[in-house]
């Protein structure tokens, strides 16, 4: 609200969506009124020009996509699981939708990869694990949580356990600030990465 002289100011409405299709540029626009010391419009030539708020202005539409399975399974109404294009971080990239007969489908990203790039193990049963293993599976003992190795070897230096992580054909990276601890009795770990 602009405050202008002789008991008039401006008073401006919400912008309007923008005018533009998913993904471009437009413009929007907004109702700017001049009204008196008791609220009733008059003409705009009353209040001060130079303090008169913008009516237009640029804006960016959002980047066309579905966000989510739930958005996928409500839209397209469909309640099979699959692969769905979804919008993440302003890219739209394949998902895999589980449980859309659901009233909160599962989000996962397929690794291209396969089972050979990506894996976790454990040298012998160590971890209780508390995490999502729907389309993991164990060759032998425990579930292990996806970028996660461990053994109960006690040489120093000298770690049993692996994990990769391969990322290719996916538009995703481990970020550079991903850092892994080692925890026990003189853990050790060893962490190669490649682009």
């Amino acid at each position: 609200m602009g405050e202008c002289s002789r008991g008039y100011f401006w008073v401006v409405k919400p912008w309007k969506a923008c005018q533009a299709v998913c993904g471009e540029k437009g413009r929007q626009r907004r109702r700017v009124m001049c009204l008196d010391a008791r609220g009733n419009r008059v003409r705009a030539a009353r209040c001060s020009r130079e303090a008169r708020p913008r009516r237009k202005q640029r804006c960016q539409a959002p980047p066309c996509g579905l966000t989510s399975c739930k958005e996928a399974r409500d839209i397209l109404r469909l309640n099979l699981d699959g692969e769905f294009a979804l919008l993440v971080g302003g890219v739209n990239v394949s998902i895999y939708c589980f449980g859309m007969n659901v009233s909160e489908p599962r989000e996962y990203l397929t690794l291209p990869a396969g089972e050979e790039g990506n894996y976790a193990e454990i040298y012998s049963k160590r971890y209780a694990n508390l995490y999502d293993f729907t389309f993991a599976y164990a060759v032998d003992g425990r579930q292990v949580a996806y970028g996660e190795a461990g053994d109960c070897y006690s040489m120093a230096q000298c770690p049993q356990g692996a994990f990769s992580i391969n990322l290719v054909g996916t538009s995703f990276k481990v970020s550079d600030r991903t850092t892994w601890v080692g925890y026990g009795n003189k853990a050790a770990h060893w962490i190669n990465r490649l682009d």
